[in-house]
């Protein structure tokens, strides 16, 4: 199994692969399978109660076939299917929430896949989604006992908290989001990593699947070309755009430590970007950045040693 255009990445009946792209803060990830009608669908969950059903295959996107038996692939198929049925649209009610939460989400999404969130649970990102709906059926992708805590994955879910309450998505649910915030993350090319290696019964460990995610990136930036950076006066571009300074300040920090590779990209692209585009006003969205930012986490930029 190796990731290659999803355009020559075909999936049969009964399977199902694994499908990556470029995200907002990085990098996203989604499911492709083929439903009862043998048409090509693309499961991923965009944000907050926002899941996509889409046409498969997608331009831009990488993709590979799990090493899945086709019985196990005919289950993890039914959930993905039942969840379209029951959340057609992106604004379908009653969809997946959007949380950081990595280790409360079990046992949250039915074979069918309706979601009913546990108590702890406050959702699952594009990436928590897929490692759950494998997990659901005994298939785990990765054993997150062993996963990293990292510095800048606080300001990752800063960001989404930033982003979520600009989204609107109400004052509980970012409130429960943002007491979550941590420094355990599951990134979606690490979720690619582990799926490529899949074992039945062996769940991958953070150092089986490290160097592969990062190769699994820099092929997702060698092949996919990166969407146009976010505007200016996009409700989430303050939050973007101060995670992504605060991934170049943990680079600079740490030379030898990629903190976010993904992220680290896409704000080159920003700086460039706001070179060619001064119409955007990058300085605007950064002062805005500043505001929302000290306004939802006085915490976490004390712990970041920065002044009000």
């Amino acid at each position: 199994m190796a990731y290659a255009r999803a355009e020559q990445v075909d999936v049969g009946e009964d399977q199902v692969a694994i499908a990556i792209t470029h995200g907002t803060l990085g990098s996203h990830l989604g499911v492709a399978y083929r439903n009862g009608d043998d048409a090509a669908k693309l499961f991923h969950l965009e944000f907050h109660r926002r899941l996509a059903i889409d046409d498969y295959p997608r331009a831009e996107w990488l993709a590979a076939c799990v090493p899945i038996d086709d019985v196990a692939g005919a289950q993890i198929v039914a959930l993905l299917d039942g969840a379209a049925k029951l959340y057609p649209s992106r604004s379908a009610p009653g969809s997946y929430d959007y949380g950081i939460a990595l280790l409360t989400g079990a046992g949250s999404i039915a074979p069918d896949g309706a979601y009913s969130p546990k108590d702890g649970c406050d959702g699952f990102t594009c990436s928590s989604i897929v490692a759950e709906i494998f997990r659901s059926f005994g298939f785990p992708l990765v054993d997150l006992s062993n996963w990293p805590n990292r510095p800048i994955n606080r300001a990752w879910g800063q960001a989404i908290v930033c982003m979520l309450d600009a989204y609107g998505a109400g004052p509980e649910h970012v409130q429960a989001v943002e007491r979550n915030i941590s420094e355990l993350r599951l990134r979606p090319e690490e979720v690619a990593a582990a799926a490529e290696q899949f074992r039945s019964g062996h769940p991958a460990l953070f150092p089986e699947v490290e160097a592969r995610a990062e190769e699994v990136m820099a092929q997702v930036r060698a092949e996919c070309a990166a969407p146009p950076p976010i505007p200016a006066h996009h409700p989430m571009a303050a939050c973007v755009v101060a995670f992504q300074n605060a991934v170049v300040a943990a680079a600079a920090a740490a030379p030898g430590i990629d903190g976010e590779p993904g992220a680290q990209a896409s704000a080159q692209t920003e700086v460039a970007d706001a070179q060619a585009n001064p119409k955007d006003k990058p300085a605007t969205a950064r002062r805005h950045a500043v505001s929302r930012w000290r306004r939802l986490s006085p915490k976490l930029r004390k712990r970041r040693g920065k002044k009000s």
